[in-house]
Parts: structure tokens; sequence; C-alpha cells
């Protein structure tokens, strides 16, 4: 099973950290879609991993999906500006 830069400590050698989160139900749906997925087997996936809130408390960056597509985009925009600007 695939394990997250978080889960394997490896943190300090990433930086920025941008970590892409979405609220619980987003994420359920998103995964029985993608997987067909049972809701039951897509819930032990989901708490098979870390929470969104423990990931985000590595992040230098979140991008929130749970709105439109539009709104992702533009917050990862102005990740790139920055960075840009700061030479990262």
């Amino acid at each position: 099973l695939f394990r997250s830069i978080i889960e394997t400590n490896l943190t300090e050698k990433f930086h920025p950290l941008i970590v892409v989160a979405c609220a619980l139900e987003a994420q359920l749906q998103r995964l029985m879609k993608r997987d067909s997925l049972v809701k039951e087997d897509a819930l032990k996936r989901i708490e098979s991993q870390l929470s969104s809130v423990e990931k985000a408390k590595h992040a230098n960056f979140i991008i929130n999906t749970d709105g439109e597509v539009a709104n992702s985009i533009e917050q990862t925009k102005l990740i790139i500006d920055w960075l840009k600007r700061c030479r990262i």
C-alpha cells in the first residue's frame, strides 16, 4: 500500500510541502466513483491513511478541493506564483 511523504517521515526532504485536501464526504464520494468501491471499503481505505487534518499540520501550502475545479486551479496558480517569486 502506498505511504505518503508524511507517513514515511520524509517531510524534511521536500520543501515546500503542498497538501491537497477536501472534506471527508467529498473524499469518500470521489474514491467510491474512481475505484468503484462500496462505501464500507472506501471508508476502510480512507481510515487507513492519515487524516487531512494531520497531513495539513506538515504542509507549507494546502489546496482545498471542496469547491469548483476553477477554485482549486486558482489556489494552485497562487502557490506557483509565490514559488516563482521566492525562487523555490
